[in-house]
């Protein structure tokens, strides 16, 4: 049962966090809007923006500790490809964006928060990876 909980929760929160960060991105999207589309000025959508930093950073931070307590390679192996996925997503997608145009797919172009968040993901498992393959070569020297 252990070993179940060290890869589903680590792939849960990741689609968590990376859900939460969309959401905030389409949320902050439209407070932007809607403030200027008003007149009401930047103040209103800047604070809220703020907070939601916030509560990305401590979902984040919450994500790290899970994974980092889950110490698996498939998990590890699965935040590098979704990080990376989604970050070269947003390149591909503007690259493209003039050749072929999808004005579906549009609305699923992720933002700051999905940026930065996929980011996070695809660090924390290079690190890992990193980190794995340089405590082999001691254990072997050692």
């Amino acid at each position: 049962m252990k070993t179940n909980n060290a890869f589903v929760l680590p792939i849960a929160g990741l689609v968590v966090v990376l859900g939460i960060a969309y959401g905030l991105d389409s949320w902050i999207e439209a407070l932007r809007q809607s403030a200027f589309q008003n007149f009401a000025g930047t103040l209103k959508w800047l604070i809220p923006t703020d907070i939601a930093h916030l509560v990305m950073a401590g979902f984040l931070l919450v994500l790290v500790w899970v994974f980092y307590k889950a110490n698996s390679l498939p998990v590890t192996l699965v935040y590098l490809v979704v990080g990376l996925g989604f970050l070269f997503y947003l390149a591909a997608w503007i690259a493209l964006a003039d050749v072929i145009p999808l004005p579906y797919l549009e609305a699923l172009v992720p933002g700051t928060f999905t940026i930065f968040a996929s980011a996070m993901v695809a660090v924390m498992g290079l690190q890992k990876i990193i980190a794995q393959g340089l405590g082999a070569g001691r254990s072997k020297d050692g």
